[in-house]
Order: structure tokens, then sequence, then C-alpha cells
């Protein structure tokens, strides 16, 4: 069994789960840029264009959250994927869902004009943020210009991939206790 907490919580369980049914409109974004581990948001995107392909989940690439304001009418629900430092070593998988104090303290790892959390919360207070919010984030270990994504942050492209799917099709929440 797997002793990560964070992945041991969120294995699909289809025995207990039946895929959803419902017509929830969800929009993935991948943000990065192809610098390093910055590139973790798109890599996931691209993977997850195929998984969801025949499901109802819209799924983008950014290079800035800023983009976001003008994907969001009509969503019952947001998934951001984005590289983070400062918040533990690399590689390792964080969900928020929002508002999350932590999102506020992890510096984005690229130069997206502006932040996550500056662009969430002017969509808050302009009405236009779904009712569910969640950023996965993985923590980087460089983002220099030209450079592959280290290998610590390429592995977390599949538990990120798997996390976001089983969400989507099980209806599966991505942060908090299940039983």
């Amino acid at each position: 069994m797997n002793d990560d907490p964070v992945i041991a919580s969120r294995v699909p369980r289809r025995s207990q789960s039946c895929r959803r049914t419902d017509s929830r409109r969800t929009l993935i974004v991948g943000l990065g840029s192809p610098h390093g581990d910055d590139q973790l948001g798109w890599r996931v995107t691209e993977r997850l264009a195929l998984e969801l392909a025949s499901s109802d989940v819209d799924v983008r690439t950014a290079r800035s959250a800023g983009d976001l304001l003008d994907w969001l009418d009509g969503l019952e629900r947001l998934i951001v994927c984005d590289a983070c430092e400062n918040q533990g070593s690399p590689g390792t998988l964080h969900c928020w869902n929002w508002p999350a104090a932590e999102l506020c303290l992890a510096r984005a790892s690229s130069s997206h004009d502006l932040g996550l959390a500056s662009t969430l919360a002017l969509a808050d207070e302009l009405g236009r943020l779904p009712g569910e919010v969640t950023i996965v984030a993985v923590e980087e270990k460089q983002h220099l210009t030209g450079a592959e994504m280290s290998a610590e942050v390429v592995v977390s492209v599949e538990r990120v991939v798997g996390l976001i799917v089983t969400s989507c099709l099980y209806d599966d929440a991505l942060v908090g206790e299940r039983g």
C-alpha cells in the first residue's frame, strides 16, 4: 500500500464510486512555461486532454493566471495545475481548495504576470469565481530557461493526472477527508 498520505487517500475506489452522470461544467487549466519544472501544468494538461477526451471537461493551457478571467463564465468547477516553490521538497504534491492561505505563501514558479492567488481573488471580487476551485501544485526544483523538467517533477506528472482524472470521472474530492 502507498504510504504517501496525499496519494493513498485518493486512489480510485471504483467499487465505492460510480462514474458521474451529471454534466457539471469543469475547466482544468495548466499554468506554465517552457522552462524547467514550470512545464508541469502544461505536461499535465497534455495528458488530461487525452485521458478526458470523451468527457465534458474542458482542458486548457496558459502562460498567465490572468487568462483564467476570460474562461470562467458558466463554470461550476475550476482545477488549476501549476508548479510552486517554498512549500516543500521537489516533487511534493499539494492540493488546496480556494481560498487557501498556503497558495498565498507559495510563490509562483514563473513570471506569470498576475499571480494565481491575485487572479482568483479578483475573480471572486467580481463575482465570477466558480463554486468549487481547486489548485493542484507540485513543488519545483528548478525553472531555468530552456531546461528540461527535473526527475522529481516528471514523476509527479502521472500522480497529478491520476488524481484529476479520478476526481473528474468519479466526482471524488481532490482535497479533504474521505470516508
